[in-house]
C-alpha cells in the first residue's frame, strides 16, 4: 500500500476520533502524552521526533522550548494542530505534554 494511502487512512482515523469523542479535561503531561502523543512520537510515525531519542530532536531543540510548544499547539509540517486533537485538548494540555516530551531529551 502506498505511503500516501496509509497517511490518508491514518488521518481519517484521527479525524474520526476527534469528531466522535467528547472533550478531555486538563491532566498531567505524562498522561496527555501517553493517551494522545505516543501514537506518533513513540514510534516516529510520519516523521515525528521520538520520545527519548536525542538524535531525532537535535535540529529542533535549538529553536527553543517556546517555539516547540507553539509548534505542538499550532501544528508543523505533517503534525496537525494539537496533534489532531483540537476539540479534546486545551493549549495547556498540549503544553504540558510537550514539556514532558522535551524533558525526555534534555
Amino acid at each position: 500500500m502506498p505511503a500516501s494511502a496509509l497517511r490518508a487512512i491514518f488521518c481519517g482515523v484521527l479525524v474520526s476520533l476527534v469528531l466522535f469523542t467528547g472533550p478531555v479535561f486538563a491532566a498531567d503531561g505524562k498522561e496527555i502524552y501517553e493517551n494522545y502523543c505516543d501514537l506518533c512520537h513513540g514510534k516516529g510515525m510520519i516523521g515525528a521526533p521520538r520520545y527519548g531519542e536525542k538524535k531525532d530532536w537535535k535540529k529542533l531543540l535549538p529553536k527553543g522550548e517556546e517555539a516547540l510548544i507553539a509548534s505542538a499547539i499550532n501544528g508543523l509540517n505533517q503534525m496537525p494542530a494539537k496533534g489532531g486533537y483540537k476539540l479534546r485538548l486545551s493549549d495547556e494540555d498540549v503544553k504540558a505534554a510537550a514539556l514532558y516530551l522535551l524533558q525526555s531529551v534534555q
